[in-house]
């Protein structure tokens, strides 16, 4: 509950929504709306004050330590994230309206349970139906009565044409005024962070109760700040371009704002891949439609990448990094169908190269190579740990911990691949502007087996090409890291070093 915290603490200093985020236009716009009304929108600091002084502020610290994480939906959007900032909203709400503890509790409830009968995060009017029919397995300190107010609650607030009284009849609930109450302050919690999603204003006609209005632009303010506490700025096509106009002209350019547009369209068009079929215990296997890509030491980069995909930091940041490529997403291709343990087991290795030779030295493997190369006329030889050590979770390093295995064989996917600069046929003379590429004559690493391996796609690829994660194995034995993960990316499944899966 990082927001939550950080809305307490007294040190920890807001930001306003800096104008090159996504949210920046939406927020004028919505003030304005809110000026002319005549309504005076609340600020971060008042909300602070209003959490702070709570009376029942220690009541909450109680139910929430008895909340059941296991049971909350696994999304980024739908997921424990968005229950925290429900939740937030629902204990202003709360103050501001005087309600009594009996009623705290359902509130509190109800914010963290409402989303439990997901089964995807598209739009999905019976989720609330079936969160409901939920709660008689959760263990819950309420009466009788109060549980069937709460269900009406979570039953409610999906349903833009719920009726009341007939819910009221359906659960037994006898307490209309009682009733309203909760489903009000949870459905308008809940509308106020539609500020997450791609079109983030408000409607007004979704709210239920006058005080919500005040809240309306704190909502796009604190979901900016969740995002920094996060470190994931979600991207927008205009900014991107910008950097990219900021590093190429011309030919170039416009090659850039082409993949560009590419990328933005698969994620508009909110393509999925279909489901995958293992199980938990089940070997992975890769083949030709693979790509793996890694993240190094970075694990902040998973929150990033959770939002955004796999995209060049240049094109995401408009700063150009120290890399020797620009404007460009490294992947390692697979070659050939092979388990994912022995895939591993050969990166975790060596490239070695003598003469006009290369060989990729799997790992624990060296001596014998060595011994191999006693019969082997050659002036010498020269062996360096391979580039996916570097940046994936592998057997000879434990410093990275996550790396991501793409399903690349959709056209959407080989769209966006028609733009591997390190492809073979692809012009040279395009390439050379987005770094030095593996040159055989010039470079002894032309002649290495990563070459052979090494794909740069212009900007990155989208994050609906994953399929799964490789995990190092700190974080398969760390509990909390891998429930975070699945809350990322609820659809991937998470194997291990060993090429099992872990978590479907």
């Amino acid at each position: 509950m990082k927001l939550l915290q950080a809305l307490i603490d007294e040190n920890y200093k807001f930001k306003r929504i800096s104008k090159k985020d996504v949210l920046y236009k939406f927020y004028l716009e919505q003030s304005k709306e809110l000026e002319d009304m005549g309504i005076v929108s609340f600020e971060i600091e008042n909300i602070r004050n209003i959490l702070r002084s709570y009376k029942y502020k220690d009541d909450v610290k109680e139910i929430l330590n008895g909340i059941d994480k296991n049971i909350i939906y696994k999304s980024y959007k739908h997921g424990v994230y968005h229950n925290e900032r429900v939740l937030i909203y629902s204990l202003v709400l709360s103050s501001l309206l005087e309600i009594s503890k009996e009623d705290l509790k359902l509130v509190v409830y109800a914010s963290m349970y409402h989303d439990i009968g997901r089964v995807n995060d598209s739009k999905d009017d019976f989720h609330g139906k079936r969160s409901a029919s939920k709660l008689d397995d959760i263990s819950l300190k309420l009466s009788n009565k109060d549980l069937n107010i709460l269900k009406v609650a979570v039953s409610a607030h999906s349903d833009p044409n719920y009726d009341l009284s007939l819910l009221c009849k359906e659960y037994g609930v006898e307490d209309l005024t009682r009733a309203k109450l909760i489903v009000d302050i949870l459905k308008d919690s809940d509308v106020l962070d539609r500020v997450r999603l791609e079109y983030p204003i408000i409607k007004y006609e979704f709210l239920k109760l006058k005080e919500t209005l005040r809240l309306i632009m704190v909502a796009y303010e604190l979901y900016y700040n969740f995002k920094l506490l996060k470190g994931d700025i979600k991207m927008n096509i205009n900014d991107c371009k910008k950097y990219c106009h900021k590093f190429y002209k011309f030919k170039i350019r416009k090659i850039v704002d082409k993949q560009i547009d590419k990328y933005f369209e698969i994620e508009d068009s909110r393509f999925k891949l279909k489901q995958h079929s293992y199980k938990k215990g089940d070997e992975v296997i890769l083949d030709t439609h693979h790509y793996l890509h890694g993240i190094g030491k970075s694990d902040k980069a998973l929150d990033f990448v959770s939002e955004n995909g796999i995209v060049s930091k240049d094109a995401a940041t408009g700063i150009k990094g120290r890399h020797a490529f620009t404007f460009v997403s490294g992947f390692w291709r697979v070659n050939e169908k092979i388990s994912l343990k022995e895939y591993i087991i050969n990166y975790s290795g060596m490239d070695v190269t003598y003469e006009k030779s290369c060989c990729l030295v799997p790992y624990g493997k060296l001596d014998e190579f060595v011994e191999k190369m006693k019969d082997v006329d050659h002036f010498k030889w020269e062996a360096e740990s391979s580039m996916e050590i570097r940046f994936m979770p592998s057997l000879a390093r434990d410093i990275n911990q996550y790396g991501f295995i793409l399903d690349i064989s959709s056209k959407e996917a080989q769209s966006l691949i028609e733009n591997d600069i390190n492809a073979k046929g692809y012009d040279r003379k395009i390439s050379k502007y987005f770094g030095k590429l593996f040159d055989e004559k010039n470079d002894k690493r032309g002649i290495c087996s990563f070459a052979n391996r090494a794909s740069y796609v212009i900007f990155g690829m989208n994050r609906c090409f994953i399929e799964g994660i490789v995990v190092g194995r700190k974080v398969e034995n760390d509990v909390k890291a891998l429930e975070e993960l699945k809350q990322k990316f609820p659809e991937c499944y998470v194997c291990n070093l060993d090429g099992i899966i872990i978590l479907e």
